[in-house]
């Protein structure tokens, strides 16, 4: 190969590793001033709420909000997380909401992963339908006490 060939590939792949090591460092420092500014939602818990009404399409609620930052990203913990309003809610619980900051960007993992604790679900199931087909139940006293199924347990849902 010529001198001047191979100059512009040094030139070119020096380039090449100056650019990505830039790249690099700015992901790092906005990831650093990420996990600087997130005790800022524990602050305005009314925020959260409605970037996560937002995001669900109909309103969420919940009595407290923390925040952590783990080596996979942010984590939320929402006390008493309820989904609806009125007559239509939904009380799921305690969860916590992780978003997977590098999880994101492989192929076939989840950028958001939303944990229940806790979990306490009523299943049933009437006779006319097929067996393996359940139902939440909503009210416990509502119960059409045919095949019922009692769960406490940790719950993660991807």
């Amino acid at each position: 190969m010529p001198t001047p060939m191979r100059r512009r590939l040094r030139i070119a792949r020096r380039g090449l590793v100056y650019t990505t090591a830039l790249v690099l460092v700015l992901i790092a420092l906005v990831l650093a001033i990420a996990s600087q500014l997130l005790p800022l939602a524990e602050s305005n818990p009314k925020r959260v709420a409605a970037w996560l009404s937002e995001r669900a399409g109909r309103p969420v609620s919940f009595d407290k909000v923390e925040t952590d930052w783990t080596r996979r990203g942010p984590l939320l913990r929402l006390d008493n997380l309820r989904v609806g309003a009125g007559d239509q809610a939904f009380t799921v619980g305690d969860t916590e909401m992780l978003v997977s900051v590098y999880a994101g960007l492989l192929p076939g993992h989840a950028f958001s992963e939303l944990r229940l604790r806790d979990l306490d679900l009523t299943l049933w199931s009437e006779a006319t339908t097929r067996a393996g087909k359940y139902a939440v139940c909503r009210a416990r006293n509502s119960l059409p006490a045919i095949r019922c199924r009692r769960w406490k347990a940790w719950a993660s849902c991807r």
